[in-house]
Protein backbone atom coordinates (compact mmCIF):
# COMPACT_ATOMS: atom_id res chain seq x y z
CA UNK A 1 0.00 0.00 0.00
CA UNK A 2 1.37 3.53 -1.15
CA UNK A 3 1.25 6.20 2.21
CA UNK A 4 2.17 9.84 2.06
CA UNK A 5 3.47 11.60 4.88
CA UNK A 6 3.05 15.46 5.09
CA UNK A 7 4.51 17.59 7.56
CA UNK A 8 1.23 19.74 9.17
CA UNK A 9 0.87 22.41 11.58
CA UNK A 10 -2.03 24.91 11.83
CA UNK A 11 -0.48 27.55 9.85
CA UNK A 12 1.70 25.21 7.24
CA UNK A 13 1.34 21.97 5.48
CA UNK A 14 4.17 20.31 3.62
CA UNK A 15 2.88 17.68 1.65
CA UNK A 16 3.87 14.56 0.29
CA UNK A 17 3.00 14.06 -3.45
CA UNK A 18 5.34 10.83 -4.32
CA UNK A 19 4.28 8.52 -1.23
CA UNK A 20 5.72 5.70 -0.02
CA UNK A 21 5.12 1.76 -0.57
CA UNK A 22 4.80 -0.32 2.75
CA UNK A 23 3.47 -3.22 3.82
CA UNK A 24 0.72 -1.94 6.78
CA UNK A 25 -0.54 0.93 9.09
CA UNK A 26 1.99 -0.31 12.03
CA UNK A 27 5.22 -0.29 9.18
CA UNK A 28 3.76 3.45 8.10
CA UNK A 29 3.56 4.48 11.94
CA UNK A 30 7.00 3.51 12.35
CA UNK A 31 8.33 5.46 9.41
CA UNK A 32 6.60 8.54 10.78
CA UNK A 33 8.23 8.13 14.08
CA UNK A 34 11.45 8.06 12.68
CA UNK A 35 10.48 11.31 10.38
CA UNK A 36 9.12 13.16 13.42
CA UNK A 37 13.13 12.29 15.41
CA UNK A 38 14.58 13.74 11.86
CA UNK A 39 12.73 16.49 12.16
CA UNK A 40 13.11 17.50 16.16
CA UNK A 41 15.27 19.80 16.09
CA UNK A 42 13.07 21.62 12.91
CA UNK A 43 12.10 24.07 15.70
CA UNK A 44 10.20 26.25 12.99
CA UNK A 45 7.84 23.23 12.87
CA UNK A 46 7.45 22.33 16.20
CA UNK A 47 4.12 22.44 16.64
CA UNK A 48 3.54 20.34 13.98
CA UNK A 49 2.57 16.92 13.39
CA UNK A 50 3.61 14.20 10.64
CA UNK A 51 0.55 12.60 9.41
CA UNK A 52 0.25 9.79 7.11
CA UNK A 53 -2.22 9.16 4.88
CA UNK A 54 -3.40 6.16 2.55
CA UNK A 55 -4.12 6.86 -1.47
CA UNK A 56 -7.58 7.85 -0.78
CA UNK A 57 -6.70 10.33 1.68
CA UNK A 58 -7.55 8.61 5.10
CA UNK A 59 -5.81 9.42 8.07
CA UNK A 60 -3.78 6.10 9.18
CA UNK A 61 -1.35 8.12 12.02
CA UNK A 62 -0.70 11.60 13.12
CA UNK A 63 2.66 11.83 15.20
CA UNK A 64 2.92 15.24 16.60
CA UNK A 65 6.84 16.49 16.69
CA UNK A 66 6.66 18.74 20.41
CA UNK A 67 6.55 15.48 22.46
CA UNK A 68 9.57 14.28 20.72
CA UNK A 69 11.44 17.72 21.44
CA UNK A 70 11.70 17.15 24.83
Amino acid sequence: MRYFFSLESSWESILDEDGEELPDHAAAHAAALQTARELGNWHRMNHASVVVRTEDGRVVTKVPLKPLLN
